[in-house]
């Protein structure tokens, strides 16, 4: 049943062209934008949203790579040759299809929002109809199907309310802090462990494996590397710095954005153009991703906080 619902889609999509191709590839990206988002508010509007947007997706991320590691399902043209995915989503459709990784993305991020904006009702319905628009694009384009992208939704709130409880639990203790980055490091060394020693299936099609292991280990490894980076970051962030976000000008603001992008992104492609040509890919990519996440979310706020500093003094 699900096949024969992509491929009624499917007919909707080439009848419809181009246009609508392109606008639905464009709200899936949507959901990759989410990381932007986060760390605007993080560094600009926020501090404490963001940290509840940052768990969320980074929890999100690594318990998603879990699950699909685990689930190992094809992606919907590999099951069935009649689909034909939109030309335009293939590069960010690699690996195992369950669950969709846009779908917990834009739940962790968007959906955080929304309940951070329950009294704002043009916010709050704004970011669930973004939601159902990121998830039903996924379907719309061929790359995933509806379990793949309703297991997602599921999953996304889960993570929502489980972080709101993490919190709740945080703010009544001096110490949480100390057991929360223990806890969470340890987790990460489990799901790196189950990640790399598991067995995967290895079909063939034409003498072409289906889904190479090693990348679908690099995908987790990647999403266990934010998790590690964020951690950390988080940890010695409130230890060391305590940034603020509160009256903050325009010029400010901007600053932040560009010095928090350019220390972002440089760690995330100086680390990985370097690691992939020293070590093994899986390791390359927790590295680059988990030094990348570890500058959002502590060296950016240590610079801004010296800067700032500075001028005022």
């Amino acid at each position: 049943m699900d096949i024969d619902y992509l491929l009624w889609l499917q007919q909707i999509r080439q009848a419809l062209g181009s246009f609508a191709d392109v606008l639905f590839n464009i709200i899936s990206l949507v959901g990759i934008a989410a990381v932007a988002v986060i760390a605007y508010i993080y560094w600009c509007r926020d501090k404490q949203k963001g940290k509840f947007l940052l768990a969320s997706f980074t929890i999100g991320a690594s318990l998603n790579s879990a699950i699909k590691n685990t689930i190992c399902a094809y992606r919907p043209w590999k099951r069935d040759a009649r689909i034909v995915p939109s030309a335009l989503s293939i590069s960010t459709a690699g690996g195992y299809s369950c669950p969709s990784g846009h779908t917990i993305t834009a739940v962790s991020v968007y959906g955080g929002i929304a309940m951070q904006e329950k009294k704002n009702k043009k916010m709050m319905w704004g970011m669930i109809i973004l939601i159902l628009l990121i998830a039903f694009s996924r379907n719309y384009l061929g790359v995933h199907t509806p379990q793949d992208v309703l297991i997602a939704m599921a999953e996304g709130i889960f993570v929502l309310f489980a972080v709101q409880t993490l919190f709740a639990w945080y703010e009544k203790g001096d110490r949480n802090d100390t057991v929360i980055l223990a806890a969470g490091l340890l987790i990460t060394a489990g799901l790196i462990a189950y990640t790399l020693l598991k067995s995967y299936p290895m079909t063939y099609e034409n003498g072409v494996l289906l889904v190479d292991p090693k990348d679908m280990q690099a995908d987790g490894m990647k999403s266990y590397g934010m998790f590690a980076g964020a951690l950390v970051g988080w940890y010695l962030e409130k230890k060391y710095v305590c940034f603020s976000t509160e009256h903050l000008d325009r010029r400010t603001r901007i600053l932040r954005l560009i010095i928090g992008a350019i220390i972002t992104a440089g760690l995330y492609f100086g680390v990985s153009f370097i690691a992939k040509r020293m070590i093994d890919l899986r390791i390359a990519k927790f590295l680059s991703a988990g030094l990348a996440v570890f500058g959002a979310v502590y060296l950016a706020p240590l610079l801004f906080w010296r800067m700032e500093n500075k001028k005022e003094g």
